[in-house]
């Protein structure tokens, strides 16, 4: 027979356990956790994402050419899309990218003796063309200063060509002049290539970065369209300047600058890489049931408790600012890696780096500029009070961190971290683009791309 003592035990352990579901039936709800994200969305008149349309004019397919061409790196053996993989969320799941010279792609690519590592993790290209991306780069060394009359600080300062048409083509300019990215002073080409490569190499330390920038340009325009002679055009030169000729019918190519390269990159971009569909915006526009009562509760702590939207916010959850989070790296060339500061000079900028945009997050790990956090949850994990005593920066570092009482209102709960990882997943894109429509079959160089799509 069962004592009062056993009977007050079952007693309380059913109120216990009612009292458990009862709570669990609160936070699983869908109309209380509806109701919260309803009104956030109503008092801070989020909007869903706009749609861009998938169109295929003459302009993008001159784009997708130069994209995946290795035409514009120094020895022809890489392009855009090798630190860039639409497999891989348009990014390359290492941690540091490994540029011209290297061998394979992914997370199986290696790189070559006495080549020069990239400083950085290749950052995904999702939505960059949208109004609110302000600066571009980890660092934001492309920056717009009036969108209006179309007024840029980049790294060629007033060299930059009059023919740019958008923060996301000026960006487009950069990596084929960075060494680590698709530029290298190795040259290895042959005949009258190779003697202007070795120039080029050998004017770095004699002309101001701006105008060697503007100088290998036009050797990169001259090897696509050989406008510098007008003669003896390769089948490539003239495949490129039909390319031309049909996506800029009104500009002549002897006026063609790299800016129209810019252009027409930036607008396979816009195209290709525009996220449609996400669960997210499916929701703000009305369809309830688009998220699942995970994401609901993911998204509530994202946009409430846990703070995330101080500096993911935003249709593409950025607010394109400048943090430091305790992550101190040293670049390819052994020194640290001053994030902003570089480009600011101000000590209250070092080691801070851009806010990452959160659209298809989930598909491009790892995490942070120097790629050292493998996995989201552990980037929601991070504690922003890690300073690396690194070459003692550690006081300078730990003055320029996050505010953590203000951006990260409570500490998570492995579940609750689950829930915000999976709200993260209503961001990706469910459009479904082919995929052939993304990555041509072959370039005009005809050099081989096979390994590009990957």
């Amino acid at each position: 027979m069962f004592g009062k003592s056993c009977y007050s035990l079952i007693f309380y352990s059913f109120l216990l356990v009612s009292f458990i579901s009862l709570a669990e039936d609160v936070i699983f709800d869908d109309k209380y956790n509806d109701a919260w994200l309803l009104k956030y969305i109503d008092d801070n008149e989020v909007k869903p994402l706009r749609s861009e349309p998938f169109v295929l004019n003459n302009k993008y397919y001159l784009g997708q050419a130069l994209f995946f061409d290795p035409i514009l790196s120094t020895n022809k053996n890489i392009s855009c899309a090798t630190c860039h993989l639409f497999s891989e969320g348009t990014s390359d799941k290492l941690k540091k990218s490994i540029g011209t010279g290297g061998i394979n792609l992914g997370d199986q690519r290696i790189k070559k003796a006495g080549e020069i590592d990239h400083s950085r993790n290749s950052q995904a290209l999702w939505n960059l063309d949208n109004n609110a991306a302000k600066n571009l780069f980890w660092d934001g060394r492309i920056e717009v200063l009036d969108p209006i009359n179309d007024i840029y600080r980049s790294p060629l300062k007033k060299l930059l060509p009059h023919s740019i048409e958008n923060a996301l083509a000026v960006q487009a300019l950069f990596p084929v002049v960075n060494e680590g990215e698709m530029y290298t002073k190795d040259c290895q080409l042959k005949g009258k290539e190779q003697d202007v490569c070795k120039k080029l190499a050998s004017l770095l330390t004699v002309v101001d970065r701006p105008s060697w920038i503007s100088t290998y340009h036009s050797v990169m325009i001259d090897r696509l369209l050989g406008i510098r002679t007008n003669k003896h055009l390769n089948k490539t030169q003239m495949r490129y300047r039909n390319l031309f000729d049909k996506a800029y019918e009104d500009i002549a190519i002897e006026n063609i600058d790299f800016g129209h390269i810019g252009n027409a990159i930036a607008h396979f971009e816009e195209v290709a890489f525009a996220t449609r569909n996400a669960q997210w915006d499916k929701y703000i526009r009305g369809q309830h049931d688009a998220l699942t009562v995970s994401q609901k509760i993911g998204a509530k702590l994202f946009f409430g408790e846990a703070g995330c939207s101080n500096c993911h916010n935003g249709q593409v959850f950025s607010d394109f600012n400048f943090y430091s989070l305790g992550v101190v790296s040293f670049k390819s060339d052994s020194l640290l890696d001053k994030g902003r500061g570089e480009v600011t000079t101000l000590e209250s900028d070092m080691f801070k780096f851009r806010t990452p945009l959160l659209r298809n997050v989930t598909l491009t790990a790892p995490y942070m500029h120097d790629g050292s956090v493998e996995t989201i949850e552990n980037a929601i994990f991070r504690h922003y009070e890690n300073c690396e005593d690194v070459l003692g920066v550690i006081e300078l570092c730990q003055q320029n961190i996050v505010n953590k009482d203000l951006y990260f209102k409570k500490k998570l709960l492995i579940s609750e971290v689950q829930h915000i990882i999976n709200f993260l997943k209503a961001l990706e894109d469910n459009a479904k683009n082919n995929i052939e429509d993304i990555m041509p079959l072959k370039v005009p160089s005809e050099l081989d791309i096979d390994s590009l799509t990957k």
